[in-house]
């Protein structure tokens, strides 16, 4: 906003307190933009660590975790057999598979939400073949748990529903 003065300048005016009011504003916007640059900075550490974290140890013990229901079914299961996904060599294949499977879900949900939604429940399975063959690639993984929900997408989605009111 400019101000126009017309006539003769009043010399009873201190001027310097609108410099030093200036002053102070340009140094509380240079905090402040080195508070949201932080904060920026703080939030993506925060976020490569949840991505490394559930890329490298969430998605394994998701597999050993389906390894030890799916065993717990047929016998009594000691419960370290939820760490199956660390155990035996199959850790990078795991990680791996895992990891574009929520890749892929990623790419479809960008897509719009709605086939993202649709493609969870086809890649839904993906964690049960790992646990059950952990030595399968990645693509063959995929391809089968599409198969295998094919025609029970929306029956699972259903069941999913009804845990709503619990």
């Amino acid at each position: 906003m400019v101000l126009y003065y017309y006539g003769e300048e009043d010399e009873s005016i201190d001027y310097s307190d609108c410099k030093n009011l200036v002053d102070f504003l340009n140094e509380f916007k240079g905090k402040y933009v080195m508070l949201a640059a932080g904060i920026i900075i703080v939030f993506l550490i925060a976020l490569l660590f949840s991505i490394a974290f559930r890329t490298f140890v969430v998605n394994a013990v998701m597999v050993g975790g389906r390894r030890y229901y799916m065993e717990n079914r047929e016998h009594k299961t000691l419960i370290g057999q939820a760490f199956y996904g660390f155990q035996g060599g199959h850790y990078l294949n795991c990680v791996k598979t895992m990891f574009f499977k929520d890749l892929y879900l990623f790419g479809w949900t960008l897509l719009f939400i709605i086939p993202g939604i649709i493609k969870s429940y086809s890649y839904q399975l993906v964690p049960y073949i790992l646990a059950e063959n952990p030595t399968l690639s990645k693509d063959r993984a995929i391809e089968l748990s599409c198969e295998m929900m094919n025609g029970y997408k929306f029956e699972s989605f259903l069941l999913k529903l009804s845990f709503l009111g619990w």
